[in-house]
């Protein structure tokens, strides 16, 4: 009896102890977790890789809100990858079908990479420029890679396989049938700093220097005519044709930008003069009509061609550092520069705004920057021997003016963006691009759009104090504008069966239509007159509840027990039942999908959640953001919240059981003024922009393991042997995407 005893009690120690063994790595897991998040965050647009992985490796520790709240926020990030180059990378290049790019190293060697597998085609050749190679550039129809050197030689290689043919020193060389040409010309001048194939690939040009440009004709194996330029012993150190070869534009040491005319072998009208220091590098936008240039100043440039002078005021590419490269995005729209700085800097060219950060990841001077032909991806060259991939844009839409209200139709596929554009823009959730051209109608801003729950029709609130239907399928504008508001429209929502629809305006009325022929139902809903107020109350936010019988809506600003109000959709008056002892100013009110809770946010940073039925609170309020919250949605089908606002956070709270925070989605220094969920709950949109930032709709996938696949596909690596015993530690694990190194 004495021994059974003792065994159960020897068990029930052995089990105490095992539980207090794993409880305590448990938490040694979620300390770890929450440390690794934090690093995340630390190093979140300095360090990108880094943070990227150390969030993978934070939420395998343990699924933290932290680690979460890492893991989501990486999708603004915008490094992909990285590779490793012999030497300093002086120059990059993309072929023109993006399936190859190619670098010009500080040893001499120029190597042609695969761009899918990021490997080498081939074993670096014995051939090299005798000193560095300063750039490369392919031919039109992609047979041909050309490259200049210090060595005061153009090389060309087979672009296919990287391997230079034929004899250098400008030996005479016959073109065998249907195969690359191949050859080398010896410059005799000095070091060769940029070359550049005219558009029908028959001629190169080069920049050189001694001052000169030298133009070569690549059938013949020699060079046309003499030279152009002996800009008074300056060095030239870059050169670029225009679309249609007739043109071309030199960067100058003299600060001058030149423009050529090819034909005619001279100069067209005086130097383009605005640079402060030597200018580094010139490129032509895609239609010829501008011509943008990067200085040792610090500024980026853009030149109107036809008039002959700067147009707009210059881009402050860096404060103090050289600007060492500059490139067009293949439609023009863009423009990315390299600096000593070790940034790479994206800028809208029709705002000269700068797009989101400076992308950050290099430890030396950026020397070179490439756009890939689909415009997807930026590629920069540095002096730390790497060659870094970047997502030309962050996970969102392009840059649009400013944004008031965007919706995801019922299938998910589909996102409408109204704002200060007048215009609708529709875009293709997956790929980030518009569909279609912009829907156009409203005289003024849209204020709000919404899907019906079919998906056929697309309603509009505009300033002109209209709202308007749209065939989603035809993109036409159904029937006349529906009239009625005596000011602008800023809030809209369908019924949940799609009978019906409500506006509401700086007028302070509700209005219900009927969708289907666009009549006008009922009499208008006076809001601010329920409650006495001295004018109207303009109604910015309009919900119907689950079941249809009661809209919400919410005034500009106002206290709650005023501004919020709920109407009958029987009786078309309002439920006289104010939030109760609340008073503070709200700017969204949402009700939870199974409709038994409302949720408000505003000036007072806090959300809260109430019962839908007595208005009365429902727990304490939720602490998380430091501004006004503007913008509220819930996941469909879930009890989780987005809430967004001028924080420049999107954040997501868990309201079933203990509401508690879920996340926070930060990387973007913008505001918050709209937000919204597929209805699959699987992405969340905002709209985010501001004073000095150009305004996107910002995409998120909510779906961790899903997030993490991407990533780890992304960054193509993983922590190094010496990252992983730094940071992981203790840990049972040693690879943050669960590769082999």
């Amino acid at each position: 009896m004495l021994v059974a005893l003792l065994v159960l009690l020897l068990l029930a120690a052995s089990a105490a102890a095992l539980h207090f063994q794993r409880a305590a790595g448990r938490e040694s897991r979620i300390a770890a977790s929450r440390q690794l998040a934090a690093l995340s965050e630390q190093f979140h647009g300095k360090r990108p890789r880094e943070s990227m992985l150390l969030a993978a490796a934070a939420w395998r520790a343990a699924e933290t809100t932290e680690a979460r709240s890492a893991l989501l926020s990486t999708q603004l990030q915008q490094y992909r990858g990285a590779l490793t180059a012999g030497s300093a990378v002086r120059d990059v290049a993309f072929s023109p079908d993006g399936s190859r790019f190619a670098t010009a190293e500080a040893d001499g060697a120029v190597r042609v990479w695969n761009t899918r597998t990021r490997q080498p085609v081939a074993t670096p050749p014995a051939e090299r420029h005798l000193q560095g190679a300063m750039a490369v550039a392919f031919s039109p129809d992609g047979r041909l890679l050309a490259s200049a050197g210090q060595d005061e030689t153009i090389r060309l290689w087979d672009a296919a396989t990287g391997q230079a043919v034929g004899e250098p020193l400008g030996e005479a060389f016959s073109e065998p049938p249907d195969s690359a040409l191949v050859m080398e010309f010896f410059q005799r001048a000095g070091t060769v700093y940029d070359l550049a194939f005219s558009p029908d690939g028959k001629t190169i040009a080069t920049a050189q220097a001694d001052g000169q440009i030298e133009i070569w004709d690549v059938a013949a194996r020699e060079q046309r005519g003499q030279a152009l330029g002996d800009i008074a012993g300056e060095s030239i150190h870059g050169i670029a044709f225009n679309r249609d070869g007739t043109l071309m534009a030199s960067a100058g040491a003299d600060k001058t930008v030149r423009l050529w005319q090819v034909a005619q072998r001279r100069q067209l009208g005086q130097p383009l003069r605005g640079h402060r220091d030597g200018v580094r590098a010139v490129a032509f936008g895609p239609d010829g009509k501008q011509v943008a240039s990067a200085g040792d100043d610090g500024a980026v440039l853009i030149w109107d061609v036809a008039a002959h002078r700067r147009a707009g005021d210059p881009i402050a590419a860096s404060s103090v550092d050289p600007v060492t490269d500059v490139g067009f995005s293949p439609d023009g729209r863009f423009l990315a520069s390299a600096s000593t700085d070790r940034t790479i800097r994206v800028w809208d060219v029709e705002t000269r705004q700068q797009l989101g950060p400076a992308l950050r990841s290099h430890v030396d001077a950026t020397l070179g920057v490439a756009f890939s032909p689909d415009g997807a991806t930026i590629a920069s060259a540095s002096a730390d021997h790497d060659v870094t991939f970047w997502a030309a844009t962050p996970a969102a839409t392009p840059d649009l003016l400013p944004i008031f209200g965007i919706a995801f139709d019922p299938g998910g596929t589909l996102l409408a963006a109204g704002g200060v554009a007048s215009t609708i823009g529709l875009w293709d959730v997956a790929s980030r691009r518009a569909s279609g051209e912009p829907l156009a109608g409203h005289r003024g801003a849209v204020y709000d759009v919404a899907f019906s729950p079919d998906g056929t029709l697309l309603a509009s609130a505009g300033q002109d104090a209209t709202v308007r239907l749209w065939d989603v399928r035809t993109r036409r504008q159904r029937g006349s504008p529906l009239l009625g508001h005596q000011g602008s429209v800023r809030a809209l929502a369908f019924s949940p069966d799609g009978s019906q629809l409500v506006s509401g305006g700086d007028d302070g009325t509700l209005r219900l239509w009927d969708p289907g022929t666009g009549a006008s139902v009922g009499e208008p809903i006076e809001t601010s007159h329920d409650f006495h107020h001295e004018g109207a109350q303009p109604v910015v936010n309009a919900e119907f509840s689950r079941d249809g019988r009661t809209i919400v809506t919410s005034a500009d600003g106002v206290a709650a027990d005023l501004g919020v109000q709920f109407w009958s959709m029987r009786t078309f008056e309002a439920v006289r039942k104010p939030l109760a002892e609340y008073t503070g100013h709200v700017w969204t009110a949402t009700f939870s999908p199974d409709g038994t809770h409302l949720v408000t946010g505003g000036r007072d940073q806090q959300v809260r959640l109430w019962d839908a039925e007595t208005h009365q609170p429902v727990g304490g309020p939720l602490a998380g953001h430091t501004d006004t919250i503007m913008t509220s949605a819930f996941l469909p089908g879930s009890d989780v919240l987005a809430t967004a606002g001028l924080d420049s956070t999107v954040r997501l709270w868990s309201l079933g059981g203990r509401p508690q925070g879920r996340a926070v989605l930060s990387g973007y220094e913008g505001w918050f003024n709209t937000v919204a969920a597929s209805p699959d709950g699987h992405t969340i949109g905002a709209s985010g922009g501001g004073p000095s930032r150009a305004w996107r709709v910002f995409l998120w996938e909510t779906d961790e393991v899903l997030v993490l696949d991407q990533l780890c596909r992304n960054v193509g690596t993983d922590l190094t042997d010496a990252e992983a015993a730094q940071y992981l530690s203790g840990l049972d694990f040693d690879s943050a995407c669960g590769r082999a190194r």
